[in-house]
């Protein structure tokens, strides 16, 4: 399956905690989301850079990023975070591990490691193809 299709499922699939999630579905899931993420934010500091015309004090530019950072973050990061979870659920599964280690996802910087270790797990068994 490739980017765009895992993309696809992964928003598709968003309130299915059953099943599982092969490893190569799971990253390119996580990698188009994390360049939505990037592209939004570093796209909304541009616009918000070019609208002052380039000629900004540093502390304003960080006041209004980091207002314009937190309306992006909210807008793009809090709709994916049910999928996100959904995802992580059955990817943990995938690897045979007890659906609730998803949970360890929801802690600050240790969920985005729990999120690489659990790219790096094998599979517990072949998984039968995934039909959309």
């Amino acid at each position: 399956m490739g980017p765009i299709r895992s993309y696809g499922s992964f928003w598709i699939r968003s309130f299915q905690l059953g099943g599982r999630t092969g490893r190569r579905e799971y990253f390119f899931a996580i990698a188009m989301q994390t360049l939505i993420y990037v592209g939004a934010f570093y796209g909304a500091q541009a616009l918000v850079f070019s609208l002052y015309n380039w000629n900004m004090p540093a502390d304003a530019f960080r006041e209004v990023t980091g207002k314009v950072g937190t309306k992006v973050a909210f807008v793009v990061i809090v709709p994916s975070f049910i999928p996100m979870f959904s995802l992580m659920t059955r990817r943990t599964r995938d690897a045979g591990l007890p659906p609730w280690l998803a949970t360890v996802s929801l802690i600050p910087f240790l969920g985005y490691l729990w999120m690489l270790i659990l790219y790096f797990l094998p599979s517990k068994d072949p998984l039968p193809p995934v039909k959309i």
